[in-house]
């Protein structure tokens, strides 16, 4: 039968298996802290996130958000060394949740309005924008208090540091001068992924029948990639 609940060491250099560890409550999604080498893996069942070592690959702590707030995306912000985790709510507001590494507790709990999903880090202005039905909700990476909303939808975000924006995609893609929090242009190009390309100055829209690239310093369109669905 289909087992799901496994971590799964590979290794980086030969690429090979090494081990499998059990795992509980269908993990879904990770997140890596570069800086103290700890691994952050959303439980979706178990309402939790789980944390482990990444030297021995054995379990540290669990951080649980209360048995009606399903975890979604997850985001580590270097910075502040917190990890930040949205979550849907059965019984009250969704809430973004937020970790602190060190210790592996929560230190915050922000109301960000129904259906959090997407997170961007931007780290020339330490903030963390979290795309709800609300809108995009801007946060403090180190305060960890609501700044501001803008007016704009996202299923992903990406950092463009052109020099300091957002590219913010849906059945738009949105330009948000991160410096003001508002949306400077409107694209007509909808995605369900974007991604910066920072060697090249472009960014990469994920769409169906075509991926658009667009100039990231002229928020324009170069080309667009035929690639299915």
């Amino acid at each position: 039968p289909y087992d799901p609940d496994w971590l799964v060491i590979i290794d980086g250099v030969g690429d090979t298996l090494l081990r499998k560890v059990r795992m509980r409550g269908s993990p879904t999604r990770m997140a890596y802290n570069a800086t103290i080498n700890k691994l952050y893996v959303v439980c979706t069942d178990d309402c939790m996130i789980r944390v482990y070592d990444g030297a021995t690959d054995t379990l540290m702590a669990e951080v649980w958000f209360g048995e009606s707030n399903t975890p979604y995306t997850i985001l580590w912000h270097p910075a502040s060394n917190r990890v930040f985790c949205t979550t849907e709510c059965d019984a009250s507001t969704d809430t973004t949740f937020v970790i602190d590494c060190q210790a592996d507790e929560l230190v915050e709990r922000n109301p960000t309005g129904p259906h959090p999903y997407a997170m961007c880090s931007n780290p020339d202005n330490n903030l963390v924008y979290v795309a709800a039905n609300a809108g995009i909700v801007v946060l403090s990476a180190r305060g960890d208090t609501v700044l501001d909303t803008i007016p704009a939808y996202a299923g992903e975000m990406c950092f463009v540091p052109y020099p300091n924006k957002l590219y913010a995609v849906y059945f738009w893609t949105y330009v948000i001068d991160c410096d003001l929090n508002s949306v400077t242009e409107s694209l007509p190009f909808s995605a369900s992924a974007t991604v910066c390309d920072t060697v090249h100055g472009k960014v990469y829209n994920a769409a169906r029948p075509n991926a658009f690239v667009l100039d990231a310093r002229g928020d324009s369109l170069v080309t667009a990639i035929p690639d299915g669905s």
